[in-house]
C-alpha cells in the first residue's frame, strides 16, 4: 500500500531533510515545540470555563488536574485561590449580562463558536502565562514552554525571511488569521526549528506542501506495516503527531500565534508583527473586530496599578566585572547568579575587537525595500524584474532593547551579561552611555544624556503604545529627546587581563564598576566532589586527577614569576569536557588546550624553565612527549598520585571513581 505520493516524497524532504535527528525524550518520544498552551496538564479554554466558575463560587473542583490546568493558564495561585489575570478571564465571561459564559455554555462544539469569545479568553492566557515567566511569580508553570517555543519558531522565521535570496518573500500572504490548516501543519512540523526554515524556501510551494502535509495528515495508516519503506521517516512523526494532538489543536495554535503577534509591542518584543498587520490601523482594526479591546484595556490597567510598586533593588552591584585566570568559572558563576536572580529576563553579548557603538546601542541600517503598485502588487520594471529601493531604519544593539523592556517594565529586573568586556574599545562601544553608569543610591543614572535624532524617532515609536511608570516618563521627557538606566537594570561582565589581544580600560570607567576577583583554585575548592571525579591518561596506563595535575603544573608556572592570571583554572578544560565518560577524548583534549596554551602564551618565554630537556624544540615534540608520560614532560616531573587504568579510586571521603579505558 502506498501513503505518499511521489510529489509528497518530494516536498517532505525539502523540509523534512533528515528526520533522523529529530529529538526524542527520556520516553524515546519526539520532542514536538508546542505553539498553543496545551499539554497533559492544561486543558482547552472552554473546558476551564466551569472550573473558574466552580471556583468563583467556593466550590471544589473534582479531580487535581482541574487544578494544574487552571494554574498552569496562569489564572489561579498555587495556593488554588484566583488571582488578578483570573479575575480578568471571569470578567469577561460575565460581562454584559454573561454573554460570553452563555454562548460558551451553550455549545458543546468550539469550532461553532464565534471566535470573539474563545480568543479574549486565550489572550488572558498569554498574558497571565507571560507575566508569570517574566517576573517569576511562583514555581515556573508548564506553559512557560509554549512562550519560549514561541519565541524560538519566530526568530526562525525572522532568520530565514531576512536572507536575501529571501528578500521579496510576502509573508502575509501565507500567514493568515482564517486559514485553520496553516496551523495544523505548522504545528505539526515545528521540531527542531530548522523544518520552519526550509517551509520557506519553498516559497511559491508552501501552499502546495500545507495541502500535501493535511492530506498524509488525514490518511495517516494506523500501522506501520501499512507504509512503503521510503515513507517510513516520515510517517513515525506524523503518526506521532496525530496521536498525541486532536485536529482542532489547529484552532488553538491559530489563536496563540496571532495574540503573540497582537501583543509585539505590548508586552513581546518586536519581530513579525509588522509583516502580518502592515500598519498601526491593520492591528486595531483586528483588536476591534474580534473584541480584544476590553481584555487589553484591563490589562493595561492592571500594570498600571502593578507599576506604581518598584522592582526591589537586589543586594547586587548595578554594575560589576569577574576577573580572573583563564579557567576560573567566571562565566559559569555569572550565568549561575544570573539565572538566580533575575530568571529569564537576561541577555548575553560577547565583545570582539570589531564591536562597535552601533552594534551596543544602535545604528541606522539600509534594508532591501520591494516597491509597490497602488493595488499592493510587487512593481516590476519592461523586463519583469522586481523593482526595489534601499531603505534604512534604527536597529536597537543589544543595550538598547534589554533597556527598553527595564524601562517598560519597572517591576522586573533585567540584566544584560558582557562577556569579554576588554577584548573591544569599551569607551568607543559605550559611547555616551559611559555617563549613565554613574548610579545614585536607588540605582538609577545620576544624570541623563540627550539622544540622537535618529534614536530619538525609534523611541517615539517604541513607547507611543506604552504606559510609562510617571517617574521614567519624567526622566524620558514629552518628546523622548533623553534617556537613563533605571535602578532595575543591571549590566555583569567577565573579562581576563591576560589574554592575549585585551585593550586597556581607563581608570574612570574601571572606577565605575565593582570588581569580584575569583581565585585560581575556588571554584574546584567549591566543588571538590565533582573534580574528585575527573581524569585522564598521563601515559597508555596510568590516570591521574586533572585537579592535581592543574595543581602541581600551575607551582612550577608560579616558580617562573608567571603571574596569577597566567595560571591555570579548574575550569580552563570545559565542565562538558571533564563530565565526558569517554578518557580519551578528555586526555586529547588536555593535550590540546594546555600544551598550546603553555607553549604560545602563558611560558612562552619559559620553555627552557619549564619544560624537560630536549623535549621542547618544537610543539610536536612537546605533544609527543605528552602522549608518552605527560608527567616526565616537565622539568623535575610533576608529584602526582597515578592509578592503573580501570582502577577504582577512593578518595579521603571514601567515595569510588573509576578511571576507564
Amino acid at each position: 500500500m502506498t501513503w505518499l505520493n511521489d510529489e509528497q516524497k518530494e516536498l517532505f524532504g525539502k523540509v523534512f531533510e533528515n528526520p533522523s535527528i529529530l529529538p526524542k525524550n527520556r520516553k524515546n518520544s519526539f520532542k514536538l515545540r508546542n505553539l498553543s498552551f496545551f499539554s497533559t496538564d492544561t486543558k482547552s479554554t472552554k473546558q476551564m470555563v466551569p472550573y473558574i466558575i466552580q471556583l468563583e463560587n467556593d466550590e471544589e473542583l473534582a479531580r487535581g488536574q482541574y487544578y494544574n490546568a487552571l494554574r498552569n493558564s496562569g489564572l489561579i495561585e498555587d495556593d488554588k485561590s484566583i488571582n488578578s489575570f483570573g479575575r480578568l478571564f471571569l470578567s469577561f465571561l460575565h460581562r454584559n449580562d454573561d454573554e460570553a459564559l452563555n454562548a460558551i455554555q451553550a455549545q458543546r462544539d468550539t469550532r461553532n463558536l464565534d471566535d470573539k469569545y474563545i480568543l479574549s479568553l486565550e489572550l488572558v492566557i498569554l498574558l497571565a502565562v507571560n507575566y508569570k515567566w517574566r517576573t517569576k511569580d511562583g514555581s515556573k508553570i508548564v506553559s512557560s514552554e509554549t512562550l519560549e517555543n514561541l519565541f524560538y519558531f519566530k526568530a526562525n522565521i525572522i532568520d530565514s525571511i531576512s536572507e536575501y535570496e529571501q528578500r521579496n518573500f510576502d509573508f502575509k500572504s501565507i500567514f493568515k488569521f482564517e486559514d485553520n490548516d496553516l496551523y495544523l501543519m505548522l504545528q505539526g512540523i515545528n521540531y527542531q526549528g530548522y523544518e520552519i526554515k526550509k517551509l520557506i524556501h519553498l516559497r511559491d510551494e508552501i501552499e502546495k506542501f500545507k495541502e500535501l502535509y493535511n492530506k498524509a495528515y488525514e490518511e495517516c495508516p494506523i500501522t506501520e506495516d501499512e507504509v512503503e519503506q521510503d515513507e517510513k521517516k516520515y510517517y513515525e512523526q506524523i503518526k506521532y503527531f496525530k496521536d498525541k494532538y486532536q485536529k482542532d489543536i489547529r484552532y488553538r495554535v491559530k489563536m496563540t500565534l496571532y495574540l503573540s503577534l497582537v501583543l509585539e509591542d505590548i508586552v513581546f518584543p518586536r519581530s513579525l508583527s509588522h509583516l502580518v498587520f502592515s500598519t498601526t490601523e491593520d492591528k486595531e482594526n483586528f483588536i476591534k473586530e474580534h473584541s480584544l479591546g476590553f481584555v487589553l484595556g484591563e490589562y493595561m490597567r492592571m500594570m498600571e496599578d502593578n507599576n506604581k510598586v518598584s522592582a526591589s533593588v537586589l543586594d547586587k552591584p548595578h554594575q560589576r566585572i569577574f576577573f580572573g585566570a583563564p579557567g576560573t568559572g567566571k562565566s559559569y558563576e555569572l550565568s549561575k547568579e544570573a539565572k538566580e536572580y533575575f530568571g529569564e529576563n537576561f541577555e548575553r553579548v560577547t565583545f570582539h575587537p570589531n564591536y562597535m557603538y552601533g552594534n551596543f546601542v544602535g545604528a541606522y541600517k539600509p534594508f532591501p525595500k520591494v516597491l509597490k503598485n497602488a493595488d499592493g502588487t510587487i512593481k516590476r520594471d519592461e523586463d519583469g524584474n522586481i523593482q526595489e529601493s534601499i531603505s534604512y531604519e534604527y536597529v536597537a544593539g543589544v543595550l538598547m532593547c534589554q533597556l527598553l523592556k527595564a524601562l517598560k517594565n519597572p517591576t522586573i529586573n533585567y540584566l544584560l551579561i558582557v562577556e569579554e568586556i576588554n577584548r573591544a574599545n569599551v569607551a568607543a562601544v559605550f559611547g555616551d552611555i559611559f555617563q549613565l553608569l554613574d548610579r545614585d543610591g536607588s540605582g538609577e543614572s545620576e544624570y541623563v544624556i540627550t539622544v540622537s535624532k535618529e534614536l530619538q524617532e525609534f523611541l517615539k515609536k517604541e513607547f507611543n503604545e506604552c504606559s510609562l511608570d510617571e517617574n521614567v516618563k519624567k526622566k524620558l521627557g514629552n518628546d523622548f529627546s533623553k534617556i537613563f538606566l533605571p535602578k532595575n537594570f543591571y549590566v555583569w561582565a567577565t573579562m581576563n587581563s591576560a589574554d592575549q589581544g585585551v585593550m586597556p580600560m581607563d581608570t574612570a570607567f574601571r572606577r565605575r564598576w565593582e570588581f569580584k576577583y575569583l581565585g585560581i583554585d575556588e571554584a574546584a575548592n567549591k566543588n571538590r566532589d565533582e573534580f574528585v571525579n575527573y581524569r585522564f591518561k598521563v601515559n597508555p596506563t596510568e590516570t591521574v586527577n586533572w585537579d592535581e595535575f592543574r595543581r602541581e603544573l600551575n607551582k612550577k608556572l608560579s616558580a617562573l614569576n608567571i603571574p596569577e592570571d597566567k595560571l591555570i583554572g579548574p575550569y580552563f578544560v570545559s565542565k562538558s569536557i571533564l563530565e565526558d565518560t569517554d578518557i580519551d577524548k578528555l586526555t586529547e583534549t588536555i593535550k590540546n588546550k594546555v600544551l598550546m596554551y603553555l607553549y604560545e602564551d602563558a611560558a612562552k618565554a619559559f620553555r627552557s624553565s619549564l619544560f624537560a630537556e630536549g623535549k621542547y624544540s618544537t610543539y610536536s615534540t612537546v605533544c609527543k612527549f605528552f602522549g608518552e608520560n605527560a608527567l616526565h614532560l616537565f622539568k623535575g616531573n610533576l608529584d602526582v598520585e597515578t592509578n592503573a587504568v580501570g582502577i577504582e579510586v577512593v578518595d579521603t571521603k571514601g567515595e569510588e571513581t573509576t578511571a576507564t579505558e
